[in-house]
């Protein structure tokens, strides 16, 4: 069994922005394959409040959305016959089903003292999905 674990990116601004990528890859046998992967990031500014309103600040980039967080698992498996080779894969996206916030668009005719209206929902939920692909 062969695990390789890569620190893929890490990383902070000046701004307080943090973000941290990590990949596993782990080989059960010849023939399978499990890889994983962590994404996290806090600190990017603007931030959803209540029923989707941006808190209107004297300073840029006062407030800031709640940390990302994301753990995707997959696992392949290959199974060999003369001339052909028959892969099959499953992958779960977003496996801890971590809400991570997305905020777009705002709407400025809908302003009430001090906050602007914005769209806001969550950016992936937990996504599973299967694969085959064959070779001839």
């Amino acid at each position: 069994m062969e695990t390789m674990w890569l620190l893929d990116q890490i990383g902070a601004t000046p701004g307080g922005e943090i973000t941290v990528t990590l990949a596993n890859d782990q080989r059960l046998h010849v023939q399978g394959m499990v890889k994983s992967g962590v994404r996290y990031g806090s600190g990017f500014p603007i931030e959803c409040e209540g029923d989707s309103y941006f808190p209107v600040t004297a300073i840029p980039g006062q407030t800031r959305m709640p940390a990302y967080f994301r753990l995707d698992a997959r696992e392949n498996n290959a199974f060999y016959r003369k001339d052909s080779k028959l892969t099959v894969d499953a992958e779960i996206a977003n496996l801890t089903g971590h809400s991570n916030l997305q905020c777009w668009g705002f709407f400025p005719d809908v302003v009430p003292a001090g906050y602007l209206k914005a769209g806001c929902g969550n950016l992936l939920p937990i996504i599973p999905s299967v694969g085959v692909s064959a070779e001839f």
